[in-house]
């Protein structure tokens, strides 16, 4: 056999071993596999175009399966026996709130610069000049003797003079007279509730007006029972 006929043979058996390796390293990608017979087909929009199949596949991961959804759940109802404690509790708090707290005296205070009523008090005794023995708006006759009216007046630069006005039932029964020498000054009136007092003139209901003598100014108006 000639050489030339050789080369032939050897580059014929060359190439066909050569495709022969090349199909079984590189399949066809039209071909169809055992695997992609057990794939299902991937889904079509309405186009006719995939949507999602082929980037699922290539990215090698599992489809992530949507959160079950939790059921509903119904109103917590409570049940009688809660209800009616519930209803119950806040009366009882209530009542006892008013039981413990006695009425306060009525104080009326208009809002005005200069000569002012900063704070007072109804009390039974003035001890340093201040109150001692603070009295609620409603008491009785028998368990006090006298009563002060005292007065904390702020704001006067230069003497002002003031009338504590006592009232008992809308009728006027005392007035009393105080100076006010500085811009904080506290001072004081008082009424007699003795035993030796008769009923008729301590029960009832008291008021007492703080008057700027000057200008005829009301200050304060503050009201308490006596019973």
């Amino acid at each position: 056999m000639s050489y030339t006929v050789k080369s032939v043979l050897i580059i014929v058996v060359v190439g066909m071993v050569s495709f022969f390796v090349a199909q079984l390293m590189f399949p066809d990608k039209h071909a169809v596999t055992q695997k992609d017979l057990q794939q299902p087909p991937p889904h079509k929009d309405k186009g006719g175009k995939p949507s999602g199949g082929k980037m699922a596949r290539s990215s090698g991961t599992a489809p992530v399966a949507a959160p079950p959804s939790m059921p509903e759940q119904a109103p917590l109802t409570p049940s009688p026996a809660v209800l009616a404690s519930a209803e119950q509790a806040p009366a009882v708090q209530v009542s006892a709130a008013k039981a413990a707290a006695p009425d306060t005296v009525t104080v009326i205070r208009p809002v005005r610069r200069g000569v002012r009523v900063e704070r007072s008090a109804i009390c039974t005794l003035i001890v340093e000049r201040e109150p001692v023995g603070i009295m609620p708006g409603r008491f009785s006759s028998k368990n006090v003797r006298q009563l002060h009216y005292f007065t904390h007046v702020i704001g006067a630069y230069d003497t002002v003079t003031i009338q504590h006005r006592w009232y008992r039932n809308g009728k006027h029964v005392q007035t009393h007279i105080r100076e006010i020498k500085s811009a904080s000054w506290r001072t004081n009136t008082k009424r007699d509730f003795s035993a030796s007092a008769d009923d008729a003139d301590k029960v009832g209901n008291w008021k007492i007006d703080v008057v700027e003598t000057t200008n005829g100014t009301l200050l304060e108006t503050i009201m308490f029972v006596v019973e």
